[in-house]
């Protein structure tokens, strides 16, 4: 019953928890799948290669690798490697009932990129197979589980990137004998190209494994990363390693993000470099595709064909990319850096940058990483590498200090295991391994690892520099950390132990667990970054003294996203509050509180309404001797508090163009949270003001039985209150026209007196204090309103009629968001498009936050769910 019995190999694979011998696999085909398959066996598995077929119609067609099992069984494989030859290449790894073309099976299946890895089944024969389950492949660690329990008809598929922890997938319940066939499948499914599969360690599962857990954080699949197109720029290497042969692989690599193809032929590449796409140039589905400044030198390096280029110019730091269509709109665009939360290993070591988290979108720093190898991963996805000494990190530092203080740097062990960290490297120079970290070194679960400038035979850099440490093959950087200047004594690290970022710490603590933050005095408060007026006029940036004594300001700066450096004797009483603008005198026009003492500008620059980093620094000096012996002294930056503030997610809603600055709530809180900064609250600031018009009806559309309602709403998203709407019409109608309830007493009113709230306007209410005389429509718009359903509608006691005189009236509050208000007669009868009145003295410049608490809780972040979606009898922890 087995076929091709004389096309067989042998697979001899070793596992640190478990070693099986030999284990016999046959070659062939499942119905017409053309060329055969072709088998490599290699330490640790076998590379296949196959063409075209697949198993997602109701009659199969693929090449097999098989072995007959009998019972049940839990087996794994790790898939190393999938050629991309379409979006559905597949391998997999598959039981079978037999060998027929449209009998049952259950496999798991995964693919080159965006499809990931998934369960499929055929419960029936000659039935569409089913499928469940999402998973994003990793190679080379994308492992793939099946487990055949009970009775021998329950069938479950797992996917895992370590071997260890597993996701469910998806469980089958199928009827099948005994002895089945059990084996790897592999298949192109496109008849223009063949597919290599990497099989590993194929073997049983070990006992001890978890049966089902969630996805690792932060694994996320590749997407689009604008709303503009579905293709991506996913990885950029700008800065490669030199290399002793001289070539240069700096390249740039897009990803199709979509099911289907896109031809970009005409499309250009601008920025730092300039290239227009040949004609016809097509990416599938979930492909690539890869630019390089000398195309020969990235594939002989990688080995790669298809390399596109080259381009003109050099990617540079900080650099900027551009995808253009034909018609030169701007499609992508990406502005990188070395600095403010961008990954510092890839300027220098030579790992390039990879896209890992998309949904962040393409200019966030977050979006990005450094690939997980030296030299990048053209043309596929980035992987991500299981070594051990992946969980170590730098802890702490101190990189300013007198004798007899040492500069130190300190390693931590994040996991609950020991690692052997013999061989690896520490250096401060991105391309120097200047320190090797000597044979027989172990760092215990959750211990520490000092060094200091004495035993690596450099000190650090107290006006700021780069820490790399490297494993021990030099594939990877397994930590960096680039810091700005250093103040005496004063040393940065962790808080808490292996945390993500770094912080200036209360004290130094090395070799031991890190000290609670220090507490500065001196914190960025409020920030005025998109004024409602549109005006950049109007922004400002407001610190504040939490600390018990007065500061002198002279020379310290606000950096990054602007530039203004504070006047000699700028003095900061305890409790006391700088406002800094970009005109100081607009701002001392609209709050008449902020003077000569309390306000400055201009600041050089703007703020982005898109979010940025804002830093606030400290000048100090550093006394330094060359190798001549001549004795200088320098000046630099001691980054003493810093905010980079975003839009969207818990970041606030109206300070983005909503007339609201962002407040810090609480100013002893991390200020680095989002969490901890909400929309001022001006409410209480605005005046009622009146709208009214007067005209002719003449301008009358849709059927005339229509014409009896007036409707509202706004623009764009806000927030304000309408009172004593009236309608007057000349000459009058009979009986006479009005609005009901047009003061809403009643409500938003029943029957004839009901105002109808629609749409985007839908959660609009009433509100019976706060209006010109008691009741007050309170109108919330999620987005702007239109003619049909986004609106708010009340229809009339009559119907008006062509060519009378009307006039509309209304009282208006603005609250928050955009001001911009439309009354209008339905049939385009006659309209009030207004303005509303908004307040000059938005914000809390230069006074105690609106949004002040005396004690805020703790700032929960990063909270995720996984799965996203359990499977059903799946336990709950």
């Amino acid at each position: 019953a087995v076929r091709d019995r004389a096309t067989t190999f042998q697979v001899i694979a070793t596992n640190s928890q478990f070693t099986f011998t030999v284990a016999q696999f046959y070659l062939g085909n499942i119905g017409a799948a053309p060329g055969g398959v072709s088998a490599t066996p290699v330490p640790g598995g076998v590379d296949l290669t196959a063409g075209h077929g697949d198993f997602f119609g109701t009659s199969d067609a693929f090449n097999y690798a098989y072995e007959v099992r009998r019972g049940n069984f839990d087996v794994r494989v790790r898939v190393a490697r999938l050629d991309f030859a379409d979006t559905w290449s597949v391998a997999s790894l598959m039981v079978r009932e037999d060998l027929n073309t449209t009998n049952k099976y259950a496999a798991l299946c995964a693919t080159p990129s965006i499809a990931g890895v998934f369960f499929q089944y055929r419960t029936n024969n000659g039935v569409l197979p089913e499928g469940s389950g999402a998973f994003p492949v990793n190679y080379p660690y994308t492992w793939l589980r099946l487990q055949r329990t009970g009775s021998g008809t329950t069938f479950h598929g797992y996917a895992s990137i370590d071997g260890e922890t597993w996701t469910k997938l998806g469980t089958a319940i199928i009827t099948m004998p005994n002895t089945v066939y059990l084996g790897f499948t592999v298949s192109s499914r496109t008849g223009a190209a063949t597919t290599t599969a990497e099989f590993r360690d194929f073997g049983n599962n070990p006992s001890t494994n978890p049966a089902s857990a969630g996805p690792p954080p932060g694994l996320e699949p590749l997407g689009p990363s604008s709303r503009r197109t579905g293709l991506a720029f996913t990885e950029i290497l700008y800065n490669p390693a030199p290399r002793a042969d001289g070539r240069k692989l700096e390249f740039l690599e897009l990803h199709n993000s979509n099911p289907y193809f896109e031809n970009i032929g005409g499309w250009r590449l601008t920025g730092d470099i300039s290239y227009t796409f040949p004609s016809n140039t097509v990416i599938p589905g979930g492909g690539f595709l890869v630019v390089a400044r000398v195309p020969a030198d990235v594939q002989t390096v990688y080995g790669l064909g298809g390399i596109l280029g080259p381009y003109t110019g050099k990617l540079g730091v900080p650099g900027t990319v551009r995808l253009r269509n034909p018609a030169h709109a701007i499609l992508l665009e990406v502005n990188y850096d070395n600095d403010d939360g961008w990954p510092l290993a890839a300027d220098g070591p030579g790992h390039s940058l990879v896209l890992a988290r998309a949904s962040y979108g393409e200019n966030n720093p977050l979006s990005w990483a450094a690939s997980d190898r030296i030299g990048g991963s053209p043309g596929r996805v980035d992987g991500l590498f299981i070594e051990p000494t992946r969980n170590i990190v730098i802890n702490e530092f101190l990189a300013h200090t007198d004798l007899p203080d040492l500069d130190y740097v300190e390693l931590f062990n994040r996991s609950k295991v020991a690692v052997d960290l013999s061989g690896g490297w520490l250096s401060d120079d991105p391309e120097t391994n200047k320190f090797r970290i000597p044979d027989g070194t172990i760092i215990g679960p959750t211990n520490f690892l000092l060094f200091t400038e004495t035993q690596l035979g450099f000190s650090l850099n107290a006006a700021g520099e780069g820490i790399y440490l490297v494993n021990s093959n030099r594939t990877r950087v397994l930590d960096s950390v680039g810091f700005a200047g250093q103040e005496n004594g004063v040393s940065t690290g962790r808080t808490p132990d292996g945390a993500p970022t770094f912080t200036r710490l209360a004290s130094p603590t090395p070799g031991t667990n890190n000290a609670a933050p220090r507490l500065e005095g001196i914190v960025i408060n409020e920030i005025m970054y998109n004024p409602v007026t549109g005006d950049d006029w109007d922004e400002f940036v407001e610190i504040y003294n939490r600390g018990t004594n007065a500061v002198n300001l002279t020379n310290w700066r606000l950096n990054k996203g602007v530039d203004y450096t504070f006047p000699t004797n700028t003095i900061i009483p305890t409790n006391g509050y700088l406002v800094v603008g970009k005109d100081v005198a607009v701002l001392r026009t609209s709050y008449t509180n902020l003077n000569l003492t309390n306000s400055f500008g201009y600041y050089a620059g703007t703020l982005a309404n898109s979010g940025e980093r804002l830093t606030l620094d400290m000048p100090a000096t550093v006394i330094s001797t060359n190798l001549l012996g001549v004795v200088s002294t320098n000046l630099i930056h001691i980054l003493i508090d810093d905010v980079t503030y975003g839009t969207g997610g818990k970041w606030g809603n109206w300070s983005d163009g909503g007339g609201s600055s962002l407040e810090l709530t609480d100013p002893r809180s991390d200020n680095r949270l989002p969490s901890n900064w909400a929309d001022s609250d001006d409410t209480a600031k605005s005046q009622w003001t009146t709208m009214s018009v007067n005209g002719a009806l003449d301008h009358m559309g849709g059927s005339s039985s229509m014409w009896n309602a007036i409707q509202l709403w706004l623009y764009e998203a806000g927030e304000c209150l309408v009172d004593n709407v009236s309608v007057s019409v000349t000459p009058a109608t009979v009986p006479a026209m009005s609005v009901p309830n047009g003061n809403f007493n009643s409500g938003l009113g029943t029957g004839a007196n009901e105002w109808m709230i629609q749409g985007t306007h839908r959660y609009s209410y009433v509100e019976n204090v706060g209006g010109v005389n008691g009741n007050v429509l309170h109108v919330v718009a999620q987005d702007r309103g239109d003619t049909g359903a986004n609106r708010i509608n009340k229809v009339l006691t009559a119907q008006y009629v062509s060519n009378s005189t009307a006039t509309v009236t209304a009282s208006v509050k603005w609250l928050k968001g955009r001001p911009e208000i439309l009354f209008r007669l339905r049939g385009n009868g006659l309209e009030i498009p207004g303005v509303m009145n908004v307040p000059r003295n938005l914000g809390t410049p230069g006074a105690r936050n609106s949004r002040f608490a005396t004690n805020a809780g703790p700032a929960i972040t990063e909270v995720a769910h996984s799965p996203v979606l359990p499977a059903a009898s799946d336990p709950i922890v």
